[in-house]
């Protein structure tokens, strides 16, 4: 009986002290998180032409009078609730940044010009540091890489891609003003 028992107690030490192992293991891959920065498939912006949907002029997302101007690129469409739903904070984000000389982008997406201007009315005033655009060719998303909307790509001043943001945003939370104003200001 004793010698049962004792094999009992072994073998639960054994599973206590592997279970401990364990998670001691995994925690380790998680304790640094917070400073991860994976690396972006996208590494710069696209050389890219389009016209802007409101004044028809063309806009090179990273020509030479572009360089050195912060950007955000944003994939919605007025078919896509989400999008409808998350585009007027995403505006009041471009409006608080409009005097930091940061550029914002729309992209409307397998969209018609007319739903999409009509839709902007919205908003009577649209931030001047906002141009729009409509990629019905895909031509935009696939140089970006979209496969699904809401997204919306952040650059620095040199082109190089900071951040991806995949899904809708609450763009009224401070996480996204401080996340420009460390990674721009700095």
């Amino acid at each position: 009986m004793k010698g049962n028992s004792a094999v009992k107690l072994f073998f639960f030490l054994l599973v206590i002290s592997s279970t401990l192992i364990y998670a001691y293991t995994v925690r380790r891959r998680f304790v640094n998180l917070e400073n991860y920065k994976p690396t972006p498939i996208l590494k710069e912006i696209p050389q890219i032409r389009y016209p802007d949907l409101l004044n028809d002029k063309i806009v090179k997302l990273a020509s030479d009078n572009n360089l050195g101007k912060r950007k955000v690129v944003h994939f919605w469409g007025t078919w896509c609730g989400p999008c409808e739903t998350e585009l007027p904070s995403f505006i009041s984000f471009a409006k608080k940044f409009e005097k930091e000389g940061i550029q914002f982008f729309l992209v409307a997406v397998n969209d018609e010009k007319a739903k999409v201007k009509k839709f902007l009315k919205r908003f009577k005033v649209l931030p001047k540091n906002l141009k729009i655009s409509l990629d019905n060719s895909g031509r935009l998303m696939e140089s970006f890489g979209v496969v699904k909307v809401p997204e919306t790509f952040v650059f620095n001043g040199k082109g190089k891609t900071l951040k991806k943001f995949s899904g809708p945003q609450e763009w009224k939370f401070p996480y996204y003003s401080d996340f420009l104003e460390k990674e721009f200001h700095n």
